[in-house]
């Protein structure tokens, strides 16, 4: 693959996800969702003859780098230019989904970004949890759970613009059934409160949510006042919290949406 100097509109609006995430304006889950679906770029080192295994497939020969215990560990980039900036010679530019990356390697540690402002490093148990779920359902847990230390507030005023927009999109998936939007206190938030939105639907949440925040992001929606934002799954929620969000009118409502 060649070295493209131009960036990608995609890769452009994943790293502003990535470094809202590490600046904690939106919320883990959804970086990971994000993570899994977006176009990532592994390297492997350049050979002039190929060989071949007993399978007639192409030997290659991951580049990686070393950890503190002598580990491999793989690096992997968000954008052609994280690649450029590494100063790599000799070595081929391959590119998949982060969910067919973590799964062909994942019983190896990888690193997203080497060398720059938002690295992360991911553990083959991690991986192995965000591969099958459970790392963004203990995620979903522990936000549940800080929920109930949360003190739910009142806004001084309901963002009824954002909510309306975000109504409409709502409106052309028909597995979405009903919305809620709650204020909590969080001293992580430069507002000093997220906010949250519990989605009652028919499917898996995470199918929904990497589209709506693909939204919000692209009409610039999250501004000063809505700056920290999860979205949760209604039908996951219990005891307090859901005793919170049941006193509350739906945002959107698919019945009453119709026609």
């Amino acid at each position: 693959m060649s070295l493209e100097n131009q960036p990608d509109l995609n890769e452009t609006r994943f790293e502003r996800i990535i470094e809202k995430a590490y600046k904690k304006t939106i919320g883990m889950p959804v970086f990971y969702q994000e993570l899994l679906n977006a176009k990532l770029y592994y390297l492997t080192k350049h050979i002039e003859t190929p060989n071949y295994d007993e399978h007639g497939n192409i030997k290659v020969s991951l580049s990686v780098l070393q950890g503190t215990n002598e580990e491999s560990i793989l690096p992997i980039f968000s954008s052609i230019q994280k690649v450029i900036k590494m100063n790599w010679t000799n070595v081929d530019i391959c590119s998949q989904t982060g969910e067919n990356i973590f799964k062909k390697f994942q019983n190896m540690h990888i690193i997203l970004n080497p060398k720059s402002e938002y690295e992360k490093i991911f553990s083959p148990d991690e991986i192995k949890d965000l591969l099958d779920g459970k790392l963004l359902s203990k995620l979903s847990e522990l936000h549940l759970e800080a929920g109930n230390q949360f003190k739910f507030i009142q806004p001084k005023k309901f963002p009824k613009e954002f909510s309306k927009i975000l109504s409409q999109i709502m409106k052309n998936n028909p597995e979405i059934k009903k919305a809620y939007l709650a204020y909590v206190l969080d001293d992580n938030s430069k507002t000093g409160f997220r906010v949250i939105i519990a989605i009652d639907a028919i499917c898996d949440i995470r199918n929904i949510t990497p589209y709506l925040f693909n939204f919000l992001n692209t009409y610039n929606l999250l501004s000063e006042d809505i700056n920290m934002i999860d979205f949760i799954s209604y039908n996951d929620l219990s005891g307090s919290v859901l005793t919170y969000f049941q006193s509350l009118k739906p945002f959107y409502d698919k019945e009453l949406s119709i026609g």
